[in-house]
Order: structure tokens, then sequence, then C-alpha cells
């Protein structure tokens, strides 16, 4: 997505940085960070897609990362992986037209809020919870989590130009 013009050493210390930074939250709040019941604090990261698209690889390469230390093993490193990109990339392409901050932190909220399926998903396949009440309490995880990273970079990017 990115033109090797414009991916500058700034670019590539901010991927690593954020990606360092999802990880280490990740990990630190491991107990609560993998499961049926989740709050992943980290996933507060995916509303930086909502600014600029550079953080789609920098929330990817920290979900590779953080899910290697995921008990259903290298399936989630994969599948995670996939389908955080994927819905990253769908958030931008739905938001990229709009100027409304709080449009987009809603779209952003939503989609990825429904995109917990995946986990839902997963956790059917490789442990056998049952889909609709693991995709129930994963996305109210999520939702929470979402809902506070919205209001949190909405006031980071009052004092910091998230978008540059």
């Amino acid at each position: 997505m990115l033109t090797k013009s414009k991916f500058s050493t700034k670019e590539l210390i901010l991927t690593a940085l954020v990606a360092g930074i999802y990880v280490a939250v990740t990990l630190v709040f491991a107990p609560i960070s993998f499961g049926p019941i989740q709050l992943r604090i980290a996933e507060i990261f995916n509303i930086l897609v909502i600014y600029n698209r550079r953080y789609i690889l920098s929330v990817t390469l920290g979900v590779f990362i953080s899910n290697i230390a995921s008990p259903l093993g290298p399936l989630d490193v994969i599948w995670g992986s996939a389908a955080t990109c994927i819905t990253l990339i769908i958030i931008y392409l739905v938001v990229k037209n709009i100027t409304n901050e709080n449009l987009k932190l809603a779209y952003c909220v939503v989609i990825v809020t429904f995109s917990m399926f995946t986990v839902a998903l997963e956790l059917f396949w490789i442990l056998h919870y049952p889909f609709w009440i693991t995709f129930g309490t994963v996305a109210a995880g999520e939702f929470i989590v979402m809902c506070a990273g919205a209001l949190i970079f909405k006031i980071i990017n009052k004092h910091i130009n998230l978008c540059r």
C-alpha cells in the first residue's frame, strides 16, 4: 500500500513502535488477552487506522507477534493476523473519504466489534466453544475496549496530529 518513496525512516520507526507497544500491552495483560472472555487492551490501536493507513501494517504486525504467545498455537498467529489485516483494510476503505472524526470512530468501533466473529469462529474450531455465546462475549469485550480507545485517541489527536 505504501510506495518505497513514502516508506521513510520515520514510517519504519512509527510502524515498529506501534507494533512493539501492541505486543507489550497484549503480553502484560495476557490473562485477559486470549480466550472466550477477553479484553485485549492493545486492540485500542485499531483506532489508529482512521488517522493513517500506515497503522494497518503496525497493528497487523503487533497481532502476529502477540499471537505467538497464544494458547491456540500457530493457527492463531496466521488466522488472527489475516483477520486483523483484512478488518483494518476494510476500515481504511470505508472511512478514507469521510471527514467527520466521530463518524470515522463510530465506523471503526462497529466494524472491529463485528469482526470478532473471526475470533469466535477460531475458538469454535479449535476448542469447540459455542459460537454465538463466544461471539457475544468476545464482541462485548472488544466493544468496551474500542469505545475506550476511540475516546483516548480522539483526545490524543487534539494534541498530536495522528494523521501525519
